[in-house]
């Protein structure tokens, strides 16, 4: 099993978003989750189990509760919150 690297992470956080192909490396370090539709508890909810499951498909595990999945929240800081918690299963 390869490592996860924070890029991997942020991957994984931006495919997991209702609109993936509205997320560009020009906007990076801005982009929050809710430009990439999530918008509400229902979102955050469908958002985070995505997350588990590309996750679990490359051997991960994850707490989701861990995962920081508010609207507001940048993808990146996101993603390290998915690189700090995600451990080999």
């Amino acid at each position: 099993m390869a490592n996860l690297s924070f890029d991997d992470c942020v991957n994984i956080v931006v495919a997991s978003t209702p609109h993936p192909d509205w997320y560009t490396d020009d906007t990076a370090d801005s982009t929050a989750l809710f430009d990439l539709g999530v918008v509400g508890a229902v979102d955050q909810t469908h958002f985070t189990g995505l997350v588990n499951r590309k996750l679990k498909a490359r051997g991960y595990l994850i707490d989701t509760a861990l995962i920081v999945s508010a609207p507001p929240t940048c993808v990146q800081d996101s993603a390290q919150s998915v690189f700090d918690n995600a451990t080999a299963q």
